[in-house]
């Protein structure tokens, strides 16, 4: 029981790692990566992982991004990055933050998905960790990509709508490296209650955007991880209220959870459905059924099943 005199507990974002689904995969990922990073070091490059959680799970939505296309469901050709080289890898972690839809995206008809500034409230001292949350379908499951600093930066400017090639934002970009710091540093004065929230930066050139808030989630092997979130206050004014998602938009997501963390159908509904916002009215789709359960399991069942008809079709083709 907390007292008057104590200071309430903070709790550190904590994310796991999750290992590969084909045991095989471990030792190219290995290869892979340590060539990488010997080329970047080599040629001046400098990288960042960005993990997603939203439609990018979906690798093919993502290169959307880089190689300037439309992803499959989208309504939008997408500029794509000066560097349009595709992610080096990928990799699943699942992160004590919670996820939830709100706002409205032109692109996918309905409410797309954020992540809350904080963790969640639990903490191995509390007796919690990310993995009960896990279990409560309340942490968030990510899937992270090691791309060069400038595609990180410039996948960020579309998601908010500015274009890659304006000479403002290319100057402006900041170091991913220093941005890493001051938030480690931001987070040892949390730690000892003098400071609040320094994982989260704003950039004045990102103001007005969806996703204006850039999160550090911390380091795999010394490479900073960063996603992007909605500004908090947007959701705590009720600029952002909370909606629906569309359905070609949680095919992609589940999509994604498919192949970085083997949910099928029945276990993708389940994650999503406990999300905030997913089981409202579908304001865009006045003639969709609320989101249940049952209802959006056979929604993702199907078409996983003709995702798989037009791959074999592609493969015999």
């Amino acid at each position: 029981m907390q007292t008057g005199d104590q200071k309430p507990t903070k709790t550190r974002s904590a994310f796991i790692l999750r290992e590969h689904h084909d045991p095989t995969e471990t030792g190219t990922f290995e290869r892979t990566y340590q060539a990488a990073v010997t080329s970047a070091v080599s040629s001046g490059e400098r990288l960042v992982w960005y993990a997603s959680y939203g439609s990018n799970l979906d690798e093919r939505r993502l290169l959307a991004y880089i190689e300037g296309s439309t992803a499959p469901g989208a309504t939008f050709q997408q500029q794509g990055c000066r560097d349009g080289r595709r992610p080096i890898q990928s990799r699943a972690l699942t992160l004590n933050h919670q996820l939830y839809f709100a706002g409205t995206s032109h692109i996918w008809k309905g409410s797309p998905c954020f992540i809350t500034h904080a963790p969640l409230h639990v903490s191995a001292e509390d007796g919690g960790s990310v993995a009960d949350g896990e279990r409560n379908c309340d942490a968030v499951h990510m899937r992270m990509y090691l791309v060069r600093e400038s595609q990180f930066w410039d996948i960020v400017a579309q998601e908010n709508k500015i274009d890659v090639q304006d000479p403002d934002w290319i100057r402006g970009c900041p170091s991913a490296a220093n941005l890493a710091a001051s938030a480690e540093a931001a987070e040892q004065e949390e730690t000892r209650g003098e400071g609040q929230n320094g994982r989260v930066h704003f950039l004045d050139r990102l103001a007005g955007g969806m996703y204006s808030g850039l999160l550090f989630v911390g380091r795999e092997r010394g490479v900073p991880i960063f996603t992007f979130t909605a500004p908090q206050r947007d959701w705590m004014e009720g600029k952002l209220p909370l909606g629906a998602p569309s359905g070609p938009y949680l095919q992609r997501i589940a999509e994604g959870l498919r192949v970085s963390h083997g949910l099928c159908a029945t276990s993708a509904a389940q994650y999503l459905i406990r999300k905030p916002g997913c089981i409202l009215r579908r304001v865009r789709e006045p003639g969709a059924p609320v989101w249940t359960e049952e209802n959006l399991t056979e929604t993702l069942r199907k078409h996983a099943q003709e995702s798989e008809k037009q791959s074999e079709q592609s493969q015999l083709a």
